[in-house]
Parts: structure tokens; sequence; C-alpha cells
């Protein structure tokens, strides 16, 4: 059943916020519930109205910045970056959004985290090799939530540290190539091994989500073609064959079954995969780029 939740019942439902306040571990202890209702409902249009309405009134509110950026990256998610829709301005504004709340509250690994996911979708949208003054950056900023004590858990689970600050990790040194001129221009460069390492921790930490399946897999296939190993390609599709077999609650683990299907056959694409569109990993891209 779909919820209607009215602004009204928004405002009425939340506590005076400050910017000192401690973001919550739990969902449910959120101060500002019918929100997080939104997103565990996949009202995420609904939500960023709502979110943003309220910034107007509560303007240095640490959660309400995270939840407000949080609405704008499911936005997001739904749109291909050749759909007519303007990612770059929206990720733009979430980067600002979570800069905000980070100087608010300095050094909180679940804003830090935050940042690093909205700084990684401008580089996917604008292409990861043309992106890669950001990488460093990225890379730290998920370090810290990996490394931390950070715990929060949505209502659903959508949402899960530190298991999801695992995953972008393995993402990262995934998608990033291994090239000495990565690192001599970005300071860092992918690692398939420690993508591995990371997925497989992210897996072990939320064995029951869609997503942790379906990047352990497609990391797996990627390292199969980095490192001439086809036996990983059986691996990888084992994971594929779980992701598929959870339901799909939410619109992004849709789509999450979706790419499953197609990287079952298509394996090649497993290195420059993106939920957001397929990246170019062509050296001579990045040297015209650079």
């Amino acid at each position: 059943m779909v919820w209607t939740l009215p602004l009204l019942w928004v405002l009425s439902t939340t506590t005076t916020a400050t910017a000192t306040a401690a973001l919550p571990a739990q969902a449910k202890d959120s101060r500002w519930p019918a929100l997080e209702a939104r997103y565990s409902h996949d009202q995420h249009e609904e939500g960023r109205r709502e979110a943003k309405a309220l910034l107007v009134q509560h303007a240095d509110d640490v959660e309400l910045h995270v939840l407000y950026a949080r609405f704008l990256y499911e936005v997001g998610e739904r749109h291909q970056r050749d759909d007519a829709f303007d990612k770059l301005g929206l990720y733009t504004e979430m980067v600002t959004v979570l800069t905000r709340a980070r100087q608010l509250a300095p050094g909180d690994a679940r804003v830090g985290w935050g940042l690093g996911i909205a700084k990684a979708r401008l580089g996917t949208t604008q292409g990861v090799l043309s992106s890669l003054s950001m990488a460093k950056e990225i890379e730290d900023l998920w370090l810290q939530a990996a490394t931390s004590d950070v715990h929060y858990v949505s209502l659903s689970g959508e949402e899960n540290l530190p298991c999801d600050a695992y995953l972008t990790l393995g993402i990262f040194y995934r998608l990033i190539p291994d090239w000495w001129i990565v690192e001599a221009v970005a300071g860092t460069r992918g690692n398939v091994d420690k993508a591995l390492m990371w997925l497989q921790k992210a897996r072990a930490c939320a064995p029951d989500a869609v997503r942790m399946h379906k990047e352990l897999g497609v990391g797996l296939l990627c390292a199969a073609e980095r490192k001439g190993d086809p036996s990983l390609v059986t691996t990888a599709r084992g994971h594929f064959t779980r992701g598929l077999a959870m339901t799909a609650r939410f619109h992004t683990e849709q789509l999450d079954h979706r790419d499953m299907k197609r990287l079952m056959t298509q394996t090649s694409d497993a290195c420059g995969y993106s939920r957001d569109g397929q990246q170019s990993l062509d050296a001579s891209t990045m040297t015209a780029a650079h």
C-alpha cells in the first residue's frame, strides 16, 4: 500500500532539532520519522519536496541535510545519463547540501560517506576518467566511514552502514583502472584484489541485500577478465543467481535485477559497470581528458 504523508503531518511529527544533535544509529530514532517513512516506501520525489521545505525552517539541522541529500540521490538513480534530466545539477546540489552538513558536523562518518556518494555520482555522470581529480577524496571519505564506528540502518535496510561503506569501496577499486597514469593523476588507483576484499566484507555484513550479491558478482567478473581466470565467472553467476532469487522490494533493486540478468551473458561489461550507465575505461579517453 502506498502511503500519503502530507507536509503538515511531516511537520507535526518532528521535534526541535539542532546542528549539534548526533545522527541516529537507527531510522526509528530519527527526528524526522515521516521522511524516513517516505524513503522506505520509495516515495523519493515527495520526500525531496518535503525535506527541502523543512530545510528552510531548520537550516542548521544535520540530519535533515543528510535525508534531503539521500532523496536527491534516489531521484537521480531513476534516470540514465542520457535521459532528458539534469543529473549534473542534481548531484551538484547533493554535494552542496552535504558540504554544508560537513561544516555543521565535521568528521561525521555518515555525512562524509554521503558526500563521497555525491561526488562519485558526479564522477560517473561526467565519466570516471574525466573526474579523477575527485578520486582520492572519495576514497578517503569512504575509508573513514568503513573504518569508523558508524552505524545506521534505514527502516527497511536500503541503507546500512558500515556495510554500504564496504560496498562503495569495493565498487571504487573495481571501477577505477589499475594504471600507473591514474595514480599519477589521481593519487590512487584501482585494485581488483582490494575490490573483492571489500565486496566480500559487504556481502558478509548484509547477506540479505540484493545489491551485495550483485556487486560481488560484478567484481568477480571484472577479476576474471583482469586475471584471466574463467573460473571466477562461474562464481560470479552464482552470486547473481542468489541476488535474483531475492525479492526486489525497491526500484533500485529492480534495476539491480535487470543488470544482473544482462551481466550474466555480457560479462565483458563488468569492469566498467555502473547502475546509472556504462563507463568507458579506454586509456586514450583519459589521455585526452588530462
